[in-house]
């Protein structure tokens, strides 16, 4: 492993991981990669520049190591063992992973009582921008550690957003999809409303587009698709991330709406469509 010099650790290649690590890949990064499912890493075992590594011990030499993983649990599992190696002072952990707010404060402390650096670094944009290269990344921590990886980040997002203060990229990422996921059921629930009135779909989103309701009719070509095994964005990390919206406004009366919605995903669960895509809540509506 220590054969090529300044090679980066990759560590989670799934929907997000995978394209991301090629973006990096192809802009002629030196890549160790490491998946527990050994069949997603070496996918990538082709790729000259990608090395595939039999485990976390492997990335003892890593001084730059970008996290793309399901959630906190696996997060703070991931960073504690890293941790535990023998990495060089003010080396760099990039989390990419969608998180809350205290495992990420937790593991910026845990990092810098060993003189190491953990950067939060949630993406927003899904598959389709990951493949792109046209994702939106929100960063907060360290500054020069954010300054000089910002051109390599810049290889797999188009937009960068940055943050002073721990956790705050974490806080913006859990609000864009409460907004996302909430508003995607609201869609979902109106077209089945127009559904059961034998209107026709297409002629009712043409008048919403030009209506009021313009904005979310966005998102309708995504979350009315019919397959919902695209591989886009699972139900299982979407009720993940709404539950923790709600767990960051605990204590908040008035968040109906998301806990209403969150019923809806858990409900799509309990049916049997956690591994579908997160528009797949229109199957039990």
């Amino acid at each position: 492993m220590n054969s090529k010099d300044n090679i980066k650790g990759f560590i989670g290649i799934g929907t997000m991981g995978f394209p991301i690590a090629m973006a990096l890949a192809n802009s002629g990064v030196n890549l160790l990669c490491y998946d527990r499912d050994k069949r997603k890493s070496e996918v990538l075992s082709s790729k000259k520049s990608i090395t595939i590594a039999s485990g976390l011990a492997d990335f003892s030499s890593c001084k730059t190591i970008y996290l793309s993983l399901p959630g906190p649990k696996e997060v703070e599992d991931t960073v504690t063992q890293l941790c535990q190696l023998n990495l060089d002072e003010n080396s760099v952990i990039i989390d990419l992973s969608t998180n809350d707010v205290a495992t990420v404060q937790r593991m910026h402390q845990l990092m810098q009582n060993k003189n190491l650096v953990y950067v939060d670094s949630p993406l927003s944009g899904g598959k389709k921008a990951a493949e792109k290269c046209s994702l939106t990344v929100m960063i907060s921590g360290n500054e020069n550690a954010i300054a000089s990886h910002r051109k390599e980040i810049g290889t797999f997002a188009s937009k960068i957003f940055m943050f002073d203060s721990v956790g705050s990229a974490t806080i913006i990422k859990l609000i864009n999809n409460q907004i996302f996921l909430t508003t995607s059921v609201i869609l979902q629930e109106a077209m089945k409303t127009a559904e059961k009135s034998n209107l026709n779909r297409d002629q009712v989103l043409e008048v919403l587009k030009a209506s009021s309701a313009g904005p979310v009719t966005k998102l309708a070509s995504l979350v009315l698709a019919e397959n919902t095994k695209q591989d886009i964005f699972s139900l299982n990390i979407a009720h993940k991330d709404l539950k923790l919206a709600l767990e960051l406004a605990k204590g908040d009366s008035n968040m109906r709406l998301t806990e209403a919605a969150l019923e809806v995903y858990q409900t799509a669960i309990e049916s049997g469509y956690g591994d579908h895509d997160f528009f797949a809540t229109r199957k039990i509506l």
